[in-house]
Parts: structure tokens; sequence; C-alpha cells
């Protein structure tokens, strides 16, 4: 993936970021690069560090590493940088590494604007919202509030005994969600995901011993782990380098796991991982269209999905494990 591209002086030339998610893909062949509006001219690797990156002259590189602003000299004319050559700037900036997006820019006169730390997530709202977490009865009566006010990304899941809340939560400083479980009656909070890399889309176990969720390390696309509350253990799920992969529902038997994956052949499918063959299948996969979310019914015999198969969104039901019925 492609992404944060800024003009070079000449007009014709650009700089910006690679994210690569192709197998074997996950570290010299990603960073900062050379583009041009020629068709003719090759894209070139200039640096391995995946930061949004922009040009200042009289002639240097900007990008962000460690949470540091650096400059590379860089000859504009030849496209050439020296990687071995980066001055640290001494400034502090703030980095949203889900997206490798750093808070710079620089004018034509060589003036450097930065954001430094705390700040808010750096892209738009559908990636987080700040606010609180309250549990409400169906009447709207007796709120309980969990955790104070946070930046939240995407989902989050009640615990079946209704105790505890997970939740991914942005952090201020780096930009990377990492899930905690909040104790909805004294507010504690408990980090659950590993330190590294963003984390998201929680799954509770319908014992409420496990949670399941997509966690995203250094480099790579999501991939699913699960944490087991009794021992403290993390445990890889399911790993790849080619596709993202994340929970979206525990069978309450315990015995399957709904996957969401999206790959680039694909525009997202569900598949279903069983604990007791420690297998993946495809279970939903419509040519052509996006199959989004998934969810058990109580016995477990049917999954209802949603799919844009007709055209836009609606809603679907199938049996499980076999599509035998629709």
């Amino acid at each position: 993936m492609d992404s944060w591209p800024s003009f070079l002086p000449d007009g014709r030339h650009f700089l910006f970021t690679a994210k690569q998610s192709t197998t074997g893909a996950e570290s010299s062949d990603q960073g900062i690069y050379l583009g041009s509006l020629d068709p003719k001219e090759e894209r070139r690797w200039l640096l391995p560090d995946r930061s949004s990156a922009v040009y200042a002259p009289p002639g240097y590189i900007l990008f962000v590493r460690d949470g540091k602003l650096m400059a590379v000299p860089f000859d504009a004319v030849s496209g050439r940088v020296d990687p071995s050559q980066p001055v640290p700037l001494e400034e502090t900036v703030v980095v949203d590494h889900l997206a490798d997006l750093a808070a710079i820019s620089a004018s034509a006169d060589g003036i450097i604007a930065v954001r430094p730390p705390p700040a808010p997530n750096l892209r738009s709202a559908f990636d987080g919202i700040k606010g609180e977490l309250c549990l409400v009865n169906r009447d709207g009566s007796g709120a309980q509030r969990a955790g104070g006010v946070k930046d939240f990304s995407e989902r989050m899941a009640l615990e079946p005994a209704g105790r505890r809340v997970a939740a991914a939560v942005i952090d201020a400083r780096s930009g990377i969600a990492a899930i905690w479980l909040l104790d909805i009656s004294t507010g504690a909070r408990t980090l659950l995901s590993p330190g590294q890399g963003s984390t998201g889309w929680p799954v509770w176990s319908p014992d409420g011993t496990r949670v399941a969720f997509g966690y995203q390390p250094p480099g790579i696309l999501d991939d699913v782990y699960v944490k087991d509350l009794r021992t403290s253990a993390t445990t890889a799920l399911v790993t790849s380098t080619d596709a993202r992969e994340d929970p979206v529902a525990w069978s309450p038997k315990g015995e399957w796991l709904l996957l969401f994956r999206n790959d680039p052949q694909t525009t997202g499918h569900l598949l279903a991982y069983s604990f007791r063959s420690h297998t993946c299948k495809p279970f939903v996969v419509v040519p052509g269209a996006a199959v989004l979310d998934g969810v058990f019914s109580p016995d477990g015999r049917y999954v209802a999905y949603s799919s844009n198969e007709s055209g836009r969104f609606e809603v679907s039901v199938t049996t499980f494990p076999d599509r035998t019925a629709t």
C-alpha cells in the first residue's frame, strides 16, 4: 500500500511511503520511496522508515524515526540519498503508526512545522472517537461509567458476565491502539494486548476466560491472537503476511471463531477457525462483493452476516458450519 505523497520542487517527482503486504516484503521493500509522474521511470527506494516524508530546502528529506524528527541530505536532481547519514533534529513528533502518518510539514523557504505529542488521532473520525463508556439498562437508566474519557478505536466487546469491557484505546502520544480491560464497577484498567503494534476487534469467549483480537505487529497486517485471562498467556492463532484477519464472533460452545479476512484478491470474506483441528476454512465468500461482520445464533446453528452482493449492504442468514441454506 502506497500513501502520503509529497511533491518535490520540480513538480514531476514526489516522495511517498510504501507499506508492503505481500509475502516476503516486510523489511527492505518497505519505507520511503521516490516516485515520478513519468510512467517510464521506476520508483526508487530511499529509506527503510515507515513514516510519511517531506522535502525541505535546500536539500533534505524530513521523516520520523522512533518518534524523533530526522533530516537526511537529499539531491533532488539525481534523486539520491545516503540512508546512513540521517541527522536527528531533537524534535519529538506524534506519529500514527497504524497509518504511518507523521505530523510534519515544510514550506518552500525551509520553515518546518511539527506537531509534538500528545495529540489526538491524526486520521479521520471514522478511525476513532473520543468519549466515555457507559453501561445503561434497556430503558436508558442506571448509567455506569467505565474508564473515563478516552480515544476509542473501532470496536469494543462486553464480557459475557457484564462486569468488564474489552476496548481498543488509542494512545495520544504514539497513535497506537491497545486493548484494555475496563472494569465497569471500579473503573480499573488492565492492559490486555502486547505492547508493540496496534490492536483491535476484541471478541470474548463464551465463558469469559479468553479474548481474541486482531493484532498488527510492526511491518505486517493484522493477525489473530488470543489472550487467556487465567494464565495471561497470549497465543498467535492465525498469522499471514499477505492478508488482514480479524475476529468477529465466537461460537456459543466455544468450538469456532469467525474471522474477517481481507486480501488483494477479495474485498473481504468470512473464515471459520476450528479450535478442535486448529485450521481455517472459507465460510462466506461472495465473488466481487464485500462480506462484513458476523454473529452466531444462540444455538450456534446459524450465522447472520452483512454483504453488498445485491449492490447495497444487506443482512443474510445462513446455516453453520455448512452453508446448506441461506
